[in-house]
């Protein structure tokens, strides 16, 4: 696959971010406020209409239409988004918590959430993307995972699918995973209540960059994942795996529980990459290999893994492809770390995976943006730039 020597220059920055892992806890940076919520605000009251309020979370009628216009906000602090679209903003000690919703949805219809950890040194806004305005940061433009979620909901109409994405108080998944020695039993209790958002949904627990480590102390709270988490998907972000913690043993028992559990992972040959002429990855570090400590650990349960060749991707599969590993080879040697997520699609070939031949034959991973027409407009006031449909 080739690249440009502007689309690796983007991504030069955020390989810096694989290094934060064992980084110091720093102070929480600045975050401008949700633009439809205040921080900290009370949930809203119920309002009138279809919407019945469980006690851990939402239900409606089947087929029943929520009208965002009908009201200025729903049930459980709940607030009209993008046109059929609502959403809710949340703080707690464990960081900013963003839900959005399709607005109409029905109890009957079966359900998805998408739980995205942030990537280190990414906000919540950032993660979800945008056009960028003039000299803003490119991160609105390395991720887009809210576009790629619209564009899955579409694919897949007679499913609810709703996209949580959460953001640790210092911008860095790791730094939290340190300095909490109860992280696991935090990450759990943070998988049950978003569960319990909507009644009988599956969890696709997706993660970037330091995002796996959210992911990595979920699996360090118990032998057995909950069963509520039907898909895990590494998006550059399991250079944490480790054997020796049973992470391995863990997601081969959690893979053989249910023919419905998917394990993606998604890295490149980070080995040799440079900035300023210095290498980023120390030796063993890095997502290529962390990708060989998985692959060892599965087989070492017994679980045959099978190489093949898919366009630029090395492609690894187990389980009859309920394990779904692409390494790109990256013979030039530049960073892709972010460019796997947005350039490449690699959310859309995530929640793919296992949801039919149509599907995952239409979200294949590569190049252009499959999501592009779904990109939310830069601030009002702002200058969109002309390149935000493309990796700069």
């Amino acid at each position: 696959m080739g690249r440009s020597i502007r689309s690796a220059a983007v991504h030069v920055l955020t390989a810096l971010l694989v290094v934060a892992c064992a980084a110091t806890p720093r102070a929480p940076s600045p975050m401008p406020p949700p633009p439809t919520a205040s921080r900290g605000a009370p949930a809203a009251e119920a309002s009138s209409g279809p919407v019945v309020l469980a006690p851990m979370g939402i239900a409606a009628e089947p087929a029943e239409e929520l009208d965002p216009a009908a009201a200025t906000a729903r049930p459980r602090g709940f607030v009209p988004g993008a046109p059929g679209e609502l959403v809710r903003w949340e703080t707690s000690d464990d960081g900013r918590r963003y839900t959005n919703l399709p607005a109409r949805f029905g109890a009957a219809a079966p359900a998805e959430i998408v739980v995205y950890a942030t990537p280190n040194g990414n906000t919540i806004e950032q993660t979800l993307g945008r056009q960028r305005g003039t000299d803003e940061s490119f991160r609105y433009d390395i991720q887009h995972v809210l576009a790629q979620v619209r564009l899955y909901r579409k694919e897949v109409p007679e499913h609810t699918v709703a996209l949580v994405v959460l953001e640790a108080p210092d911008l860095s998944w790791p730094t939290w995973r340190q300095a909490n020695a109860d992280a696991p039993a935090r990450a759990a209790a943070m998988m049950k209540s978003i569960a319990d958002l909507v009644p009988g949904a599956k969890l696709s627990l997706v993660s970037h960059s330091g995002g796996g480590a959210l992911t990595f102390a979920l699996l360090n709270h118990a032998q057995t994942l909950p069963d509520a988490v039907e898909r895990i998907a590494f998006l550059d972000s399991h250079y944490a795996f480790e054997a020796g913690e049973e992470h391995g043993k863990k997601l081969a028992a959690w893979i053989r529980a249910s023919r419905t559990h998917r394990l993606v992972a998604l890295a490149y040959d980070d080995r040799k990459i440079r900035l300023h002429g210095k290498r980023v990855v120390k030796p063993g570090g890095g997502s290529f290999n962390a990708t060989f400590r998985l692959i060892h650990a599965l087989e070492g349960e017994h679980m045959t893994v099978r190489e093949s060749r898919e366009g630029a991707f090395r492609r690894f599969v187990g389980e009859d492809g309920r394990v779904e590993l692409r390494v790109h080879p990256n013979p030039k040697n530049v960073i892709l770390h972010s460019a796997l997520v947005s350039d490449d699609n690699g959310l859309l070939f995530a929640l793919a995976r296992g949801k039919g031949e149509a599907l995952e034959a239409r979200f294949r991973l590569g190049p252009p943006r499959l999501f592009s027409p779904l990109v939310d407009a830069a601030p009002a006031g702002g200058n969109a730039s002309a390149t935000a449909a493309s990796t700069p």
